[in-house]
């Protein structure tokens, strides 16, 4: 029983050599406060700011800001991990904003440190690092098997901050715009998206009459 603590031992001379003696343990533990305690309080530029959660040993994005704005993140300057998050607020092109989110994701728990195409054995060694940071665990050297369930796990993470993200800020009027009600025989909420499907609408003719202008 490595790293536990043997207290009492006991022993019969009656009995056969061959059974083992009584013995008392008091079993190692760990100490040590997982739950977050350093909250800061938000300046009102980061309190409106949007706000994701990772869990496991990973601090909540805006409480990283406070901190980006001080002292700078993770060994950044001041403002680096902000310019990261600002890049994505204001990118325009739907086809890079993933590619912004997760140059913020990376930023935030550290993963940007990593060279880009640096492995730890078949997985991301940047999807690693975001995996550690929402486990408090290590993903490192996987098995063929363990890189592939592993790498699913990072996209399913990772799909769901981006979604979350999205929802606060470039699909946020959307999410507003859908009604939810509460079914009283399933005991469940469902969601009335005309109010979104109409402002949908409205974007595809607005941008429908751009590109008419422009031709």
């Amino acid at each position: 029983m490595q790293a536990n603590a043997m207290l009492i031992t006991l022993s019969w001379p009656p009995l056969p050599t061959s059974l083992p003696a009584l013995a008392e343990y008091r079993f190692a533990r760990d100490n040590s406060e997982t739950k977050f305690l350093d909250w800061r309080v938000l300046p009102e530029d980061i309190a409106v700011l949007p706000e994701l959660t990772l869990g496991g040993v990973q601090m909540d994005l805006t409480q990283a800001l406070v901190r980006d704005a001080e002292a700078g993140w993770r060994g950044q300057p001041p403002g680096a991990l902000r310019d990261k998050l600002d890049a994505f607020l204001n990118e325009t092109n739907p086809g890079v904003l993933h590619t912004r989110f997760e140059d913020l994701l990376f930023a935030w728990t550290g993963a940007e440190a990593i060279a880009e195409g640096t492995y730890t054995n078949q997985l991301d060694a940047r999807h690693a690092q975001v995996l550690e940071q929402a486990y408090g665990r290590s993903f490192q050297n996987p098995n063929a098997e363990q890189a592939t369930a592993w790498q699913l796990t990072y996209e399913q993470l990772s799909d769901g901050l981006y979604a979350s993200l999205q929802a606060q800020t470039h699909l946020k009027p959307y999410y507003q715009a859908i009604v939810w009600n509460h079914n009283e025989v399933t005991g469940r909420a469902f969601g009335d998206l005309a109010g979104a499907q109409e402002k949908f609408r409205e974007a595809k003719n607005a941008n429908d009459s751009l590109w008419r202008k422009a031709s």
